[in-house]
């Protein structure tokens, strides 16, 4: 029976660039008896099943089963490989959910308990990225404007700026349901030397960072003139038409050296965030002695 390992994001913590890396290196990981799972198989044959089961809602005609999730880890569970790297940011959520309820995976407790009860045993690793505060909140705004209904920034600014956990409550549900032995946190600021440890965490051990393929992330920030743009949108024709936008505005007004990136916060929320992130760091090293990447 081949052990599991966890990667769960976060969301906008260059997650998609190292799940491209992992696919790229698929021939090499299976080599080492490491059976990679892409983003793409994993959503389309658990990840999208999983949250249309949590929500009572029909896929493809019908509400999945348990019967049916268990069924689709076991099988990667009874792989010959002897380790399976699950890696999939919308197992604890997405943008979307985090916008509308002004709280960052306000309900991630439910889903990683219901994934630890499908998996059947405790995973052998788990690795989660977090970011500092004011990046990560717009980024997760203007991936909520490419794939949700649209949400004026300012209510999404007025209900995140009163969500006092951020980060901490993510952290703290991942390793009640996991444990702490097995749970580690990295930083997006620290990527670039810690990039190697979450490597040989996922595979334990059997894959050196720097063989595998390296790949340019692709996806751009949205522009501050795109944001503005959708929002005059919103006034004069209503939020649906500012959502079917959205790609044509972004088309017309790219981020680059003609458009100025999103930058949303005033100089002291910003710095509030700033602060309020690394207080959170010194937080989780305290509650979670071992947890965060140093």
């Amino acid at each position: 029976m081949a052990d599991v390992a966890l990667h769960l994001g976060a969301h906008k913590t260059a997650t998609t660039w190292l799940q491209r890396r992992l696919a790229l290196g698929n021939d090499l990981l299976a080599e080492q008896n490491i059976n990679y799972v892409t983003m793409g198989t994993l959503r389309r044959r658990f990840s999208s099943p999983f949250d249309a089961w949590l929500a009572g809602r029909k896929l493809r005609g019908a509400v999945p089963t348990t019967e049916q999730l268990e069924t689709v880890l076991g099988e990667y569970k009874q792989s010959p490989s002897g380790k399976v790297i699950l890696s999939d940011e919308n197992l604890m959520g997405d943008c979307n959910r985090i916008v509308r309820s002004g709280r960052v995976y306000l309900h991630c407790d439910r889903r990683l308990k219901a994934l630890r009860d499908l998996l059947g045993e405790r995973p052998s690793a788990v690795a989660f990225t977090i970011r500092s505060y004011p990046g990560f909140l717009a980024s997760c705004y203007v991936e909520s404007l490419r794939h949700g209904e649209f949400t004026r920034f300012d209510d999404f600014r007025h209900r995140i700026l009163e969500d006092d956990e951020l980060w901490l409550r993510p952290i703290r549900r991942i390793v009640e349901s996991f444990g702490e032995d097995c749970v580690r946190v990295f930083r997006l600021e620290r990527i670039g030397s810690d990039l190697p440890r979450m490597i040989d965490l996922l595979t334990g051990g059997r894959i050196d960072e720097a063989s595998l393929p390296e790949v340019q992330e692709r996806r751009e920030g949205m522009s501050g003139v795109a944001v503005e743009t959708l929002h005059i949108i919103d006034e004069v024709s209503g939020s649906r038409k500012a959502s079917r936008a959205v790609e044509l505005v972004e088309e017309r007004f790219p981020r680059g050296d003609e458009f100025a990136g999103f930058r949303p916060w005033s100089e002291s929320e910003q710095k509030y965030l700033e602060e309020k992130y690394q207080s959170h760091v010194e937080a989780i090293r305290a509650k979670w002695p071992g947890v965060l990447i140093e």
